[in-house]
């Protein structure tokens, strides 16, 4: 790596980014980082501004000012930052410093975006999951696992250069701008891979912990109300968009909160048969195109109805999502058999038109144990 200049202009600097980032990869597996306190505060995941120059002085033979101005190159390019103070200038000292890698809080913080953004939101992620579940598809097949130990699989990924390189590009969303929506379909896609690829996301994140994080009843609600993004300037978390983008039959968002801005105004209740956690009972999942979105939807709930859906003697089995979004879904015993009769296999309508006038309806328990079969993809080809 070349020796600093001695351009002090930070923002017009000509270093090339891969290898700024090359350096700040082995500092940040280098450097003593650990929790600190201060004041019965504590401060995660952070460094020691000195600690940091004498390891580039003793690692790079710079002079304590070429490590200076590295390190300052660094803040420049929102690779670290001060623990507290956004505006604090790094010195030889014995100031905190955080890599923005290790910042908690939305998964898409671990890089600041900063570069020029033309691709309309729906594009991004489109590309974005289908990337994704190429990767998580790659890294499934090659361990050949057996499903107890999908955790162990997702954990690899942690230290995949094809994820972290993923990773870091989901900072794009910081600056995506919702209103280059052209019409309802670019705004539903968007809005349904953005959930799917932040469930993911985040299940690889509890990876770490070999915890499948809905595996409790107590654990889940922290998974969906927790996990985020940074979208537009604006905290997204699971909850967010389903309850409060995608759905109709609540007021999920105050009056005066901006994310309802971008509310959808029509309510589709195919969006259940899209929408996955990524447990047994959840839909299979699909990268939702933009273009042809209808047909993507069409399939989608004929796949997970036909399924899910049983028929013994007088009762139908809907899935548990039926049940949760009733209002959604406005099934009810008159017209239940009227809604199936599209969706389901000849063999099952043959079943329903004998149960026209006596039908009961159930509904089954939801199973959240983790599944993820990279058989069952749909879109990332």
């Amino acid at each position: 790596f070349p020796k600093p200049s001695g351009v002090m202009d930070f923002s017009h600097t000509i270093y090339d980014s891969e290898e700024v980032q090359q350096v700040s990869d082995v500092m940040e597996k280098s450097l003593d980082i650990q929790d600190r306190v201060w004041f019965l505060k504590t401060y995660r995941r952070c460094f020691v501004a000195s600690e940091a120059v004498s390891w580039l002085v003793k690692t790079f033979k710079w002079s304590e000012g070429e490590a200076i101005f590295f390190a300052r190159l660094l803040r420049t390019r929102h690779l670290i930052h001060h623990v507290h103070d956004p505006m604090s200038k790094f010195s030889n000292d014995n100031n905190w410093w955080r890599f923005q890698c290790h910042e908690e809080g939305p998964l898409n913080w671990k890089e600041i975006w900063t570069k020029p953004l033309d691709d309309l939101p729906c594009t991004l992620a489109e590309e974005l999951f289908r990337e994704l579940l190429r990767i998580v598809q790659s890294v499934l097949v090659s361990n050949d696992l057996p499903p107890q130990q999908i955790m162990k699989a997702l954990k690899t990924l942690r230290h995949n250069k094809s994820f972290k390189k993923w990773q870091l590009s989901t900072a794009v969303f910081q600056k995506v701008k919702l209103n280059m929506f052209n019409n309802i379909p670019e705004k539903l896609s968007f809005w349904l891979n953005c959930y799917n690829m932040l469930a993911l996301h985040s299940i690889i994140e509890h990876s770490l912990d070999d915890i499948e994080p809905m595996s409790s009843i107590f654990r889940r609600p922290n998974f969906f109300s927790r996990s985020c993004y940074l979208i537009s300037g604006h905290i997204f978390s699971l909850d967010d968009i389903q309850h409060g983008i995608l759905r109709l039959s609540n007021n999920y968002f105050k009056d005066n909160d901006p994310r309802g801005l971008w509310r959808l105004q029509k309510q589709d209740p195919r969006i259940f048969s899209v929408l996955t956690s990524f447990n047994v009972s959840a839909p299979q999942p699909m990268v939702v195109p933009s273009a042809g979105i209808d047909k993507a939807l069409d399939f989608a709930q004929q796949t997970f109805f036909q399924n899910t859906v049983t028929i013994e003697k007088k009762t139908i089995k809907l899935p548990k999502v039926c049940s949760w979004f009733s209002d959604d879904y406005g099934i009810n015993k008159g017209n239940v058999i009227d809604y199936l009769l599209p969706i389901l296999t000849a063999e099952q309508n043959n079943q329903l038109e004998k149960l026209r006038g006596d039908v009961h309806i159930s509904y089954a328990d939801y199973n959240w144990d983790l599944h993820i079969d990279p058989t069952e993809f749909h879109g990332c080809s």
